[in-house]
């Protein structure tokens, strides 16, 4: 068997060609000819994460760190985990799940810890439906990169404002908002990894926003892609002592494994400003997730699902079955949010509605005890299957258990956040 070369760890190494395109803002506002441009105006960098309203960051009650757009478009970022790995106290390496994606730590807490936000409305699921180490794509339902303005980073403990789920840290995305003029930007984004071992990945990201009525109504779509190839990395053999030698076949997750995977993100948002002091805006966004998991030979040469064993004869003709997964597992989210901002004169307010619905497919039921004791009855060709032949026996098993019956595990959530600051 070719063998792949060794690759020392961090897997990540390898020398990347970045291959990025970009068509940046690119205005196509109707404007009078020989018009004066606008004065550039410089502002003190805010934050809305630390205390639940704008402050300076000198102010800001926490540690915090700011990923600016310009921080985003200068380096070839292609997920929120690549944007926020070289922060202090950010941990991307602490965990990866069974698919290879990695997961978020912050001020050593584990990633359950870590509370994820767009514009301020919370992300994660109440309740857990990743089961059996799926929870890394959690950090992958966000924005495309063109469409966000900063990214807040809390460091450390923010339940009072935000609850248990933040015991670690908060990362809020912030997406811009729609412009007094037509612009828009499309990025195209390629890594190849110098070992052919370890999947490239593509990124195509698109923003486009301007106003629908003057000053009063405006509209941005937004949408992405991405496509990750499989990175199956086969390790030296490791020799004891004794000279005894044991070869290893790493699971999924591990070592830098990954599977083929790809994201689609889509969006929307329509803004109304009857005023310079009210503003309403309706947003709405999908994020499709797809993992494939179609079986593979190890370096030990045994054929073995990378995500989980696919309901199939082969799986239930065993004294002990394993069923429980389809041939590709696929993650969705649907969410929308209605927001409205006031300015009046005894204060600022804000009130919002949102809902987020996320669905795990791609699982099936696993056997009940009567499944279990009827299976061993065929199995084994005991009681009414005595006598039968194996090739009947099979027959059987398979007519009465597949196709198993899908197992949709569902998170559905509705948050009404109001604020009023006082002067």
């Amino acid at each position: 068997m070719t063998r792949q070369p060794n690759v020392p760890l961090p897997f990540l190494r390898p020398l990347a060609i970045a291959l990025t395109l970009a068509l940046g803002a690119a205005p196509f506002a109707y404007a009078e000819s020989g018009a004066a441009s606008p004065e550039a105006t410089t502002l003190s960098k805010v934050v809305v994460t630390a205390a639940g309203f704008e402050q300076k960051i000198t102010d800001a009650p926490a540690s915090i760190s700011v990923i600016t757009g310009e921080d985003l478009e200068k380096r070839p970022y292609l997920t929120l985990i690549d944007a926020v790995r070289d922060l202090e106290g950010v941990d991307v390496g602490e965990t990866s799940d069974k698919t290879g994606q990695k997961t978020i730590s912050l001020r050593g807490m584990g990633s359950d810890y870590t509370l994820i936000l767009i514009d301020g409305r919370r992300q994660n699921n109440h309740g857990d439906i990743y089961p059996n180490n799926f929870g890394g794509n959690q950090f992958n339902h966000i924005p495309p990169l063109d469409m966000i303005e900063r990214i807040e980073v809390i460091r450390g403990p923010a339940s009072t404002l935000y609850g248990a789920d933040a015991l670690g840290g908060v990362i809020n995305i912030i997406t811009r908002k729609v412009s007094e003029r037509w612009t828009g930007s499309a990025t195209f984004g390629h890594n190849i990894q110098q070992n052919s071992a370890f999947g490239s990945d593509s990124s195509v990201d698109f923003a486009l926003m301007g106003p629908l009525a003057s000053d009063v109504v405006g509209l941005s779509v937004r949408g992405s892609w991405y496509q990750r190839d499989a990175s199956t990395p086969d390790y030296d053999v490791v020799v004891a002592p004794d000279g005894t030698e044991f070869e290893r076949a790493l699971g999924f997750g591990s070592g830098g494994k990954t599977v083929d995977n790809t994201n689609k993100t889509a969006g929307a948002s329509l803004s109304f400003k009857p005023s310079d002091r009210q503003s309403l805006v309706l947003d709405y966004d999908i994020s499709r997730q797809a993992y494939d998991n179609t079986p593979y030979v190890n370096n030990l040469g045994t054929e073995t699902y990378p995500l989980g064993t696919v309901d199939g004869l082969g799986g239930l003709w065993r004294s002990a079955p394993r069923v429980g997964y389809g041939a590709d597992q696929a993650f969705t989210r649907d969410q929308w949010a209605v927001t409205h901002e006031g300015d009046w004169s005894f204060g600022r307010s804000f009130v919002s509605l949102s809902h987020v619905e996320t669905a795990n497919n791609g699982r099936t039921l696993p056997f009940t005890v009567a499944e279990r004791v009827l299976h061993k009855a065929i199995f084994n060709g005991t009681g009414n299957y005595a006598g039968m032949s194996v090739d009947d026996r099979k027959l059987i098993m398979a007519e009465t258990f597949l196709p198993r019956p899908k197992r949709t595990m569902e998170s559905r959530q509705y948050v009404l956040d109001a604020k009023l600051d006082l002067p």
